[in-house]
């Protein structure tokens, strides 16, 4: 993911001297603000005029927006909240103290190299705006969104983090000096230090200097891509390495596609949008008297839309459709316009009618969302509209009118909520963050080594590692009919299943042969879009759909695991896995089962499954979860949003310090229970997971020795089968007992159990 370079004066002489320029010309013209982020690019002229000054503000105010001065800055235990009036306050979380304090306790306790080492992520504007952006004390401006909701996310996790701007460059050089010479630790190891650029692009020599002094100090500099076009986008590699980046960021996967194989060898590319966050928040009253909710309402500036598209949009909406110069860069700004107005509508700037290959404008939406507004957005690139359908109704314009009127006269109230809801559940930055696998990287490259053995020798997961990415968007199901029930591998996967030792004997062997294939397989996955199902092997039952299902290969992991330039956080990437969705239903109205043996947390992999599943479009009725080490309900539900408790918990059957069994007749093995409660007429899915393989072995036998009643019960099973070979470096040497055999056993007993009938999955 990327980040854009901050442009900090702070006073550092002795590593800078006299290379910095004294003054950065301030100047920006309106071609120029509209290439800002994407929401500079929709308010920042219809905004420019605002009267909202740092006077506005008391000076306690401006130090808690502001977490740096130059000589220090305050713990990042030191949470923010917004008052009444929608101003920032900063006061102390006893609470959080004493969770990270018996969190660096637990560290400690568990044995030499747990303790974490300390990070300082500094966040850094050094975009040009306007003079009365310019006025306001950081994290107010454009790039509002993103800063208070990555400050909360990572905040919660115990980093430091540290607000800069243009014209403190000096002041933050010298601060990367002394923490990555140690000099503010008192004997403790100096920190990790993380510089994320925002504005970078706005090039200049003082930037640009900047940002190479910082990599040479040891900062480990991230840009920040937060622009929606060429000539940036064209341009990003080149920067990257000129620059020394090390990662790049950015709000776009449509973006992303467009630059990220042509970054400089070993730069990091991430996904890392605004997303929800508390102090987004604003506290919304839904019933408010204050709101018109017969008004459509645009945040930006209408005219920097062509005309053609301004004309069919206005004549779509008709006198509903609302906008003008609303002077909003603060909360108590936003929160009146927000309450009016909670019907929102997104064009993009530049759009052209019958276009949809835009990024979404994720500034915005973060903003929208976190504060309870209904949103129709103009179409975006699929890549993006796959990641934001859940939470946005995409719609074509011509069909906008229609569109507008039948949420009005259903229930607009009800499309803010599920939006709200879904949005602060899955949409949140703390799941961002996890997902982009940000905080593996934070904490070092020694974490996920620790996190896969510690999770692999206990059977109460304590230490289980989330799940990172997107699960993919590509169809279970192809229009074709089955006339016979069958299991039709593609020539990829017969090619390694016929040379498994050989292929997967090392990460050279493995890369080489996954090759382009595997390229394919993802993006087609990822995107949403088939254009060559021959990567894709097929499954079908007579009388349904013909399913696709990911093939089997290499090291049933995503294939971009252990290739060159891959990320650590890949190792527990979902993105390759291909899942049943409703379209390969037995009924429409089928009864919907899942089964999870080995489920320590909720917000472990049973968030993931119930989340995925419902985004493709299969909601559980229930689901009933094992847990070997007693915990406690409270425990089981720990961190989990209160409106997704409200809706699971009455869906789902805890067995508490209750361990699976693999006895046959065993009322705890799950197989019985699989084979008692689904039949052909339900869809059932089956997540084993205790790390214990031998006990999980010989379930999984019990299922292909009764053909017949696996075939009638079980639709999809995800299960971990832990072998010899490239993994055991990846914590499956210290997987227990009765690990055996290889690679090749494993494509045996997928294919096995495919050939039965269910799509069965490696699981991480």
């Amino acid at each position: 993911m990327m980040g854009h370079t901050m442009g900090l004066r702070f006073g550092c002489t002795m590593v800078l001297a006299s290379t910095m320029l004294v003054q950065f010309a301030i100047s920006v013209s309106q071609n120029g603000c509209a290439d800002c982020g994407p929401i500079a690019a929709e308010t920042s002229a219809s905004f420019e005029s605002s009267s909202v000054s740092a006077a506005r503000l008391s000076e306690m105010e401006k130090e808690s927006l502001r977490t740096a001065d130059g000589e220090g800055c305050q713990s990042v235990r030191e949470a923010t909240a917004w008052n009444s009036q929608g101003l920032l306050q900063i006061g102390t979380m006893s609470s959080q103290r004493e969770d990270l304090s018996q969190r660096d306790e637990q560290l400690e306790r568990s044995g030499p190299g747990h303790n974490e080492q300390k990070v300082l992520f500094i966040m850094h504007d050094s975009h040009v705006g306007s003079a009365a952006e310019a006025a306001l004390p950081l994290p107010l401006g454009v790039y509002f969104p993103l800063l208070v909701s990555l400050r909360e996310a990572l905040g919660d996790e115990g980093v430091e983090v540290v607000l800069s701007r243009r014209g403190e460059e000096d002041a933050t050089l010298s601060r990367i000096h002394r923490a990555t010479a140690g000099q503010d630790t008192q004997g403790a190891a100096a920190p990790r230090v993380w510089l994320m650029s925002l504005g970078w692009w706005q090039w200049s020599d003082e930037t640009n200097n900047f940002l190479r002094s910082a990599s040479t100090l040891g900062a480990r500099l991230v840009l920040y891509q937060s622009e929606p076009g060429n000539p940036i986008l064209r341009d990003l590699p080149m920067m990257a390495a000129n620059l020394g980046a090390a990662e790049v960021w950015d709000y776009s996967l449509r973006n992303l596609d467009h630059y990220q194989t042509r970054l400089p060898p070993g730069v990091i590319s991430r996904y890392v949008p605004p997303g929800y966050a508390r102090i987004l928040d604003f506290g919304i009253d839904e019933g408010s008297a204050d709101q018109n909710q017969s008004a459509v309402f645009f945040l930006g500036n209408w005219r920097w839309r062509p005309e053609d598209v301004r004309q069919m949009y206005e004549a779509a909406i008709g006198s509903r459709l609302t906008f003008g110069d609303a002077e909003a860069w603060t909360p108590e700004d936003y929160k009146p316009l927000l309450t009016k107005y909670p019907f929102q509508l997104n064009i993009h700037h530049n759009q052209t009618l019958g276009q949809s290959d835009r990024p979404m404008e994720a500034f915005r939406m973060a903003l929208l969302l976190s504060n309870k507004a209904c949103v129709i957005s103009s179409p975006v690139h699929p890549d993006d509209q796959v990641i934001w359908q859940q939470f946005v109704k995409f719609v074509q314009p011509e069909d906008t009118g229609e569109t507008v009127r039948d949420l009005l006269q259903q229930s607009l109230l009800q499309c803010r909520m599920d939006h709200y809801q879904r949005f602060r559940a899955e949409g949140s930055m703390a799941n961002i963050v996890r997902k982009s696998g940000l905080l593996d990287a934070l904490r070092g490259p020694q974490i996920l080594m620790q996190k896969s053995s510690q999770a692999q020798k206990t059977s109460s997961r304590s230490a289980f590692v989330p799940t990172q990415g997107f699960v993919g968007s590509l169809s279970a199901a192809l229009d074709e009919v089955c006339t016979e029930d069958y299991y039709q591998p593609s020539d990829f996967e017969a090619q390694f299943h016929t040379n498994a030792l050989a292929w997967t004997r090392d990460e050279k062997e493995l890369c080489e042969k996954l090759g382009q294939p595997a390229k394919q397989w993802m993006d087609q996955n990822k995107a949403g879009r088939l254009t060559d199902a021959s990567v894709f092997s097929r499954l079908c039952k007579k009388g349904h759909a013909v399913q696709l299902i990911e093939p089997l290969a290499g090291i049933l992991r995503d294939p971009r695991f252990l290739c060159p330039g891959f990320e650590p956080s890949l190792e527990f990437s979902i993105e390759w896995l291909v899942l049943a969705d409703d379209k390969v239903l037995p009924r429409p109205d089928s009864k919907r089962l899942f089964f999870d043996a080995g489920g320590s947390h909720f917000m472990d992999a049973m968030h993931f499954f119930t989340s995925a599943y419902q985004q493709r479009g299969v909601l559980f009725d229930h689901a009933f979860v094992w847990e070997a080490e007693k915990q406690g309900q409270e425990a089981y539900w720990s961190g989990v949003p209160v409106e997704v408790r409200q809706f699971w918990e009455p869906r789902v059957t805890f067995y508490d310090g209750v361990p699976v069994s693999a006895e046959p007749g065993d009322q705890n093995n799950p197989v019985e229970r699989i084979y008692e409660l689904c039949g052909p007429d339900d869809f059932c899915a089956f997540k084993l997971d205790i790390d214990t393989p031998s006990v999980e072995l010989a379930i999984v036998q019990q299922l292909i020795s009764s053909p017949k009643k696996t075939a009638k019960s079980l639709n999809e099973l995800f299960f971990e089968h832990h072998v010899h070979g490239l993994m055991q470096k990846y914590g499956w040497a210290g997987a227990g007992p009765g690990i055996n055999g290889t690679f090749l056993d494993s494509y045996d007993l997928f294919s096995k159990l495919r050939r039965i009938g269910v799509r069965a999955h490696s699981w991480i």
